[in-house]
């Protein structure tokens, strides 16, 4: 079974992570909110057409920062430390 974690307390198969996931999305609202007036804050003195144009560009650069950062840890053997031996 899919929603099987043995004896783990965290998740359980009554409440798989696909329920205890959901007590994260009120968190998400806060910070859409303040990336949203911070970029609008930063796009100010633009004209309006060219904040679509910037929006991709600065998510663009958010993710390759972190794809640089994460690099030298994704391929750690103590990244995948959760998993039971064999894998």
């Amino acid at each position: 079974m899919s929603t099987d974690f043995g004896d783990s307390p965290n998740p359980i198969r009554e409440h798989s992570y696909f329920v205890s996931g959901r007590y994260l999305l009120p968190f998400l609202v806060p910070i859409l909110a303040a990336f949203s007036q911070g970029f609008l804050f930063l796009t100010r003195r633009t004209p309006e057409w060219v904040r679509p144009a910037v929006l991709p560009g600065l998510l663009g650069a958010v993710g390759f920062s972190e794809i640089a950062l994460m690099r030298d840890v994704w391929p750690s053997r103590f990244n995948w430390f959760h998993l039971p031996a064999g894998y």
